[in-house]
């Protein structure tokens, strides 16, 4: 598989301009995937590899995951490309592998086990105080970033890049960057002279994220309210991460803060990224998510992720001075 950085879009009625849902039969299915908790299997189409991830009902996981695509795709991300599908009336997503060949994916806990002879490599994602924002940076630091790509000023490196994801999880409020949700990849053959042995995986599993949990009746409470401590604005910047700042702290930063360490420890590569994020058209990525089927996500579930999205874009922008 190559590099993809763009959600495709499949030829869907001229009445409509949906984004297209791939319906998938039972006998999709070479292989089920076990990690995680949603019902998932990997699939072949059209000669590339994806992963099938069931959405758990009333969770908007799906178009969470879709939206957050087309967020990174506007802020020049690589990421993993996302399909809205069915399978057997099961809702979901087919996430396509960011895999070239034989290329191997390690995962961030492999990674840091295996630079942190202490790190806790278990089962465990959620609550580990040493998975912090320093240590993702540090193993980081000198991997490749992903092929095909065009990198934006001051992005030479893999640690770059992972600032970037930061800023994206920031942005869109996910509260799932464990780590097992961030990996490397390994490449099979000798690389090119010059070019690294392993590079940063494009970023993948999005589908916490824009408030996709809230039920209609409370993003409309909350779109509604004149009270700032209940607004939007407020509910985006409570995102709380699954990166500590620090081992000794109880609890995860806040996605906000997980990033503003990350760009007091790279800043160059920080204000690089908002300098991108700050050309981030709204205008278009409203469009885009308007393209979101209905039966998938409703319109105040899409005025929610948008609010969420330009409420935290102003925030970040105003900050940006800011060591």
């Amino acid at each position: 598989m190559g590099l993809l950085t763009e959600p495709r879009v499949f030829t869907v009625a001229s009445v409509s301009d949906e984004l297209a849902i791939i319906l998938l039969s039972p006998d999709a299915s070479l292989r089920l995937e076990p990690l995680g908790t949603k019902f998932k299997f990997w699939l072949e189409r059209d000669g590339r590899s994806g992963l099938f991830k069931a959405a758990r009902t009333g969770s908007g996981e799906d178009w969470a995951e879709v939206g957050a695509s087309l967020v990174a795709r506007g802020l020049g991300i690589p990421h993993a490309e996302i399909d809205l599908a069915t399978c057997d009336g099961r809702p979901g997503v087919i996430s396509w592998s960011v895999l070239t060949g034989a290329d191997a994916l390690v995962p961030g806990n492999e990674v840091l086990a295996r630079v942190y002879k202490t790190y806790p490599y278990e089962d465990e994602v959620r609550h580990v105080p040493q998975h912090t924002v320093r240590r993702c940076l540090y193993v980081s630091e000198y991997l490749g970033l992903p092929p095909v790509w065009t990198p934006p000023p001051e992005v030479s490196r893999g640690v770059h890049l992972f600032v970037g994801y930061l800023m994206l999880d920031a942005l869109i409020g996910n509260t799932d960057r464990h780590d097992q949700n961030w990996a490397w990849i390994l490449r099979s053959e000798a690389p090119a002279p010059g070019e690294p042995q392993a590079y940063l995986a494009p970023t993948f599993d999005h589908g916490s994220s824009l408030g996709r949990n809230l039920t209609d009746a409370k993003r409309s409470n909350r779109l509604s309210c004149k009270d700032a401590r209940f607004g939007v604005a407020a509910y985006a910047a409570n995102a709380r991460s699954c990166m500590y700042l620090e081992e000794t702290d109880e609890k995860a930063a806040l996605v906000r803060d997980a990033f503003a360490r990350a760009r007091s420890l790279r800043p160059k590569a920080g204000a690089s990224w908002l300098a991108r994020l700050n050309t981030l058209d709204l205008d278009a990525l409203r469009l885009q998510f308007l393209r979101i089927p209905r039966s998938r996500a409703s319109l105040v579930a899409i005025d929610f992720a948008l609010r969420m999205i330009q409420e935290t874009r102003m925030s970040l922008l105003q900050k940006k001075q800011q060591p």
